[in-house]
Formats: structure tokens, sequence, C-alpha cells
């Protein structure tokens, strides 16, 4: 089998790998763990009114764009409890604003 050369210039070595791909030695197989959680990438289009309005939507919520649009999606497929996130986004606030309050720091309604 064909080994890599060393001591060449990496472009030169990249050519002559390309070249030689079939002969090269491929090493022992090795086990891997593919985690459960992999994510996926997919592409969404959107009008361009639509994907300001998206946007500022999103700043609203005080989220990253592409947060937003995947949280959307999860509760429109029914796969995130809308209801339940809203209330824990509640207490949350009232959690917040105890704090501050505690700390002096509340501003005037």
């Amino acid at each position: 089998m064909t080994k890599p050369r060393s001591g060449i210039a990496e472009a030169e070595n990249a050519e002559w790998l390309y070249e030689h791909r079939e002969e090269l030695e491929t090493g022992e197989p090795v086990d891997i763990e593919v985690s459960p959680n992999l994510a996926s990438v997919v592409s969404v289009r959107f009008k361009r009114g639509e994907l300001s309005q998206i946007e500022a939507a999103a700043t609203a919520a005080g989220m990253p764009f592409t947060t937003y649009i995947r949280e959307a999606a999860l509760a429109a497929s029914g796969m995130t409890d809308i209801n339940r996130v809203r209330r824990d986004a509640k207490k949350l606030h009232k959690i917040t604003d105890d704090m501050l309050t505690a700390l002096g720091e509340k501003a005037a309604a």
C-alpha cells in the first residue's frame, strides 16, 4: 500500500494524496457513538415584508432570530406547550421584578 509523503509543500501533498486516494492505507475502523441530539439545518424562504416582521418579533421577544423561528415552528407543530411557556415567562418576569425591587433598582412603571 502507498503511504502519504512527508517533507513537501502542503498543496503538493494534497494533490499527491488526491491522485493516490485509492491506494492509501485507511487504518483500522473505529467504533463511534452518534449523539441522539444531532441537529438538522433547514432553509426557510420568506418574502421581504415577512422577514422584517419576524425579525422585529424576535427582537421584541428578546430572542435570536433563528431561535425565534425554531420556537415558533415547534409551537405551531404542537411540540411545544405554548401555554406552559407563557406561564413560565410570566413567572420569570415576576421573579425578575421582585429581585429588582429588593435591590432597589425597580424602574418606575
